[in-house]
C-alpha cells in the first residue's frame, strides 16, 4: 500500500473519530443544556422559596406590624385615661343615718340646708313636694341632677322632716341604698318583708329583720318586687324577686 493510500486511510479514520467525538459531545451538550435549564429552574424556584422565608421573617420580626401595635397601645392608654376620669367624676357616697343625709339634718329649714350644702343647689321652697300632701325643696348638683328631696307635711313647714333620695350615692353605713338588690341587702340585714298599702298610694316598702331603725327602703309601686298571695287594701309578703332593686331611701322625723 502506497504512502498516499495510508495517508488517506488515516485521514478517513481521523475524520470518523472526530465525527464520533463530535456526536458524543453534541449529546453531552444537550444533556448539559437540559441540566442547565433544570439548574436555572431550580434556582428560580429556590429564589421564590427564599422570598417566602424572607416574608415570614418580616412577619416574625414584626417589621410590618408597628402601627397596629401602636394603635393597641393608644387604645389601652385611652381606656386607662377614661377609667381614671370616671373615677375622678364619680362623687363619693353620702352616708345616710336615722337623722341625716350627710351634712343635711332632718328639721333643717331651706336656708339651713343651703348653708350646710354649699356644693349643692337647694331649690326654692315649693308648696307641692315630691310626695302627696308634702311641700319642700329639691336639692340638685351643679348639673341639675337630683340629689334628694327635703319635705315637710303641708302646713307644718318650714322645718323639713322627710328626706327621700333615689340617687345611688345615698347609702347606709353598710352600703345599702338605691340600686342595691334585695338579696344583697338581705345578706346584710337578714330576712326581708315587703308590703304595700293601697291607701298609701300603693308605695311598696321592704323591711329587714336586722335593718337600721328609722330608715325606710322603697322598692316600687304596688306588687313590683314582692310576690303577694292577696290583693287587699294592705298586703304583705316574704316572697320577692331577689334581684329587684331598692329604688329609694327615706328618713323621717316626727319631732320637728
Amino acid at each position: 500500500m502506497g504512502r498516499g493510500h495510508v495517508t488517506r486511510l488515516f485521514a478517513c479514520v481521523l475524520a470518523a473519530a472526530m465525527l464520533t467525538v463530535l456526536a458524543a459531545c453534541g449529546g453531552d451538550a444537550e444533556s448539559v443544556d437540559d441540566g442547565a435549564s433544570s439548574t436555572i429552574d431550580l434556582t428560580a424556584d429556590g429564589e421564590q422559596a427564599d422570598e417566602a422565608p424572607a416574608d415570614a421573617a418580616e412577619t416574625d420580626t414584626g417589621e410590618e406590624s408597628p402601627e397596629p401595635a401602636a394603635e393597641d397601645s393608644d387604645e389601652a392608654a385611652a381606656d386607662g385615661q377614661a377609667q381614671e376620669q370616671d373615677g375622678l367624676d364619680q362623687a363619693p357616697p353620702v352616708v345616710v343615718t336615722q337623722t341625716s343625709f350627710g351634712a343635711a339634718e332632718l328639721c333643717m329649714t331651706r336656708d339651713d340646708l343651703e348653708a350646710a350644702l354649699p356644693e349643692l343647689v337647694v331649690g326654692p321652697y315649693e308648696e307641692q313636694g315630691f310626695l302627696v300632701d308634702t311641700e319642700g325643696v329639691t336639692v340638685t348638683d351643679g348639673d341639675g341632677n337630683v340629689e334628694f328631696y327635703a319635705m315637710a307635711i303641708v302646713g307644718e313647714g318650714p322645718n323639713l322632716s322627710l328626706f327621700s333620695s333615689d340617687n345611688t350615692r345615698y347609702q347606709t353605713a353598710e352600703g345599702v341604698g338605691p340600686g342595691t338588690e334585695l338579696a344583697i341587702a338581705a345578706s346584710l340585714y337578714g330576712p326581708a318583708t315587703l308590703s304595700y298599702n293601697v291607701e298609701g298610694e300603693s308605695r311598696e316598702y321592704v323591711e329587714f329583720l336586722a335593718g337600721p331603725a328609722d330608715i325606710s327602703f322603697r322598692t316600687g309601686s304596688g306588687p313590683e318586687a314582692g310576690i303577694y298571695a292577696t290583693e287587699d287594701s294592705f298586703n304583705e309578703t316574704e316572697e320577692y324577686d331577689p334581684q329587684a332593686p331598692i329604688r329609694s331611701i327615706d328618713i323621717i322625723s316626727f319631732d320637728c
